[in-house]
């Protein structure tokens, strides 16, 4: 009788610890989701408020960033731009949720479609965008590696 109670322990215990190591994928899924959401938010109002601190948190260090008119940033080229002024952002609008590409536990990808409002040298502006981005999971949090916008057709 002892030998079946073990057994049967030694089952269930079995059983939890397969069921266990098969939740965190989605849990992980929904749990990179909300993050990946939240430091889109944050980037963004960091744009807006040209917060150079938290993007030093929140972009990858090798960051590159293509924009729609062809222009490409790097990190260091973002924040020295933003703080100098040369681009003054004063809205993101977002049309659509993100879509995501699980590459690996560590790489997503998301697309998503935005307006976004502001100045560069003075000249005011609307892009309409198709923006794909990559992020990596790297000490612990997501950060924006790449980013590439296009203008969106209507």
């Amino acid at each position: 009788m002892k030998m079946k109670k073990i057994s049967l322990l030694l089952i269930l215990i079995s059983f939890l610890c397969i069921h266990s190591q098969s939740q965190p994928i989605e849990s992980n899924t929904i749990s990179s989701q909300f993050l990946i959401e939240k430091n889109i938010q944050n980037i963004e109002e960091a744009l807006l408020k040209k917060d150079t601190l938290s993007l030093k948190l929140l972009l990858h260090p090798n960051l590159t960033m293509g924009h729609s008119n062809g222009w490409i940033e790097t990190k260091s080229s973002l924040i020295e731009d933003l703080s100098q002024e040369q681009v003054v952002y004063t809205l993101f609008q977002s049309l659509t949720n993100p879509e995501y590409s699980y590459i690996s536990e560590d790489l997503i990808i998301t697309r998503r479609d935005i307006d976004a409002h502001g100045t560069v040298n003075g000249k005011e502006f609307v892009a309409c965008l198709n923006i794909l981005e990559i992020w990596t999971f790297q000490n612990n949090q997501w950060l924006l590696t790449a980013r590439q916008s296009v203008n969106r057709k209507e």
